[in-house]
């Protein structure tokens, strides 16, 4: 009796069956979603650092007119700037509170047009034998219509923020 088992063999042999088509259609879709949650992730990640950078810069941007305008510092005009700040331009030759007024207004246009809901505010006060300025920029990162106004934020209706301590040399 001759036993032929090539033949046996060989055709149990057939292929993928539907089953292992279905089981890897399931993982490449996980992993396809994955992917995808990765890049959503990293897109908003990316855009939280623009926003921070932007804030992070009118603040500076800030910390240098006071310290380019040290007359106007000393006498306090940059001691109190909060969101809405308006008044006249001063065009040239400007004494130092009318160049503390367009620091002002152009720190104030910039930081609205820049950051969503953007803010700026300026806190000035005395230490030692200078003045010492806190600056805050504060801006709604995540588009919700945050208002709330605590730096750094405490809850979900704060908006993100950051800070800046300048002590200006006189």
């Amino acid at each position: 009796m001759q036993f032929n088992s090539s033949q046996n063999f060989s055709s149990r042999v057939g292929g993928f069956t539907l089953m292992e088509v279905a089981v890897a259609m399931v993982i490449f879709s996980v992993g396809l979603l994955g992917l995808a949650g990765l890049q959503l992730t990293g897109v908003q990640n990316i855009n939280d650092a623009l926003l921070r950078t932007t804030a992070v810069q009118q603040a500076a941007d800030m910390a240098e007119r006071i310290r380019a305008n040290p007359a106007g510092a000393i006498n306090g005009n940059y001691d109190t700037i909060s969101a809405g700040v308006s008044g006249a331009a001063c065009s040239n030759r400007c004494d130092p509170s009318q160049t503390a007024l367009n620091d002002r207004l152009e720190w104030s246009t910039a930081i609205d047009t820049t950051l969503p809901a953007g803010q700026g505010t300026v806190q000035g006060a005395l230490a030692g034998l200078s003045r010492e300025f806190t600056i805050t920029v504060q801006w709604d990162g995540n588009r919700r219509g945050a208002q709330g106004t605590n730096c750094p934020p405490q809850g979900p209706d704060d908006m993100d923020c950051i800070q800046l301590t300048v002590r200006p040399t006189p």
